[in-house]
């Protein structure tokens, strides 16, 4: 989870390339972004990475988010086991 500096504003998708890689851009040396969500509540975005280990998440938070005068936050959270449901029921009118 990422938290922008207050008065700081980033659009998506024009300004958020300066913030990280986009999602189709690999670094082998910082992982990948596999994808943005932009987030309501105490954060604004939601950057899902994918790491070798947690030495590379590490130096992605490092290397390319914390140094960004514009980031006043990092969160991370590991994910060790993602169960998914295939098919979605209807909503209801």
């Amino acid at each position: 989870m990422v938290r922008v500096r207050s008065g700081q504003q980033l659009q998506v998708p024009d300004q958020l390339g300066h913030l990280v890689p986009r999602p189709d851009q690999a670094d082998d040396e910082h992982g990948q972004v596999v994808g943005v969500f932009v987030v309501s509540g105490n954060e604004d975005f939601l950057l899902h990475v994918a790491v070798a280990d947690n030495q590379q998440l590490y130096a992605f938070v490092i290397d390319k988010l914390t140094e960004r005068p514009e980031v006043a936050d990092v969160r991370t959270s590991v994910i060790y086991e993602h169960l998914r449901n295939h098919a979605v029921a209807p909503a209801r009118p």
